[in-house]
């Protein structure tokens, strides 16, 4: 189970987003805007 609590904040938000559609394509749209902060660096 250690493995799992470290995991990255945005798959822990998929994992709760799963319990809840409705903020999935939220968690999404935080996954896209996170991956091209990371591209710009």
């Amino acid at each position: 189970m250690e493995g799992k609590k470290r995991v990255v904040p945005g798959e822990v938000c998929i994992e709760r987003s799963e319990k809840g559609n409705h903020s999935r394509k939220a968690v999404l749209n935080m996954q896209k805007s996170a991956e091209a902060i990371v591209a710009e660096r």
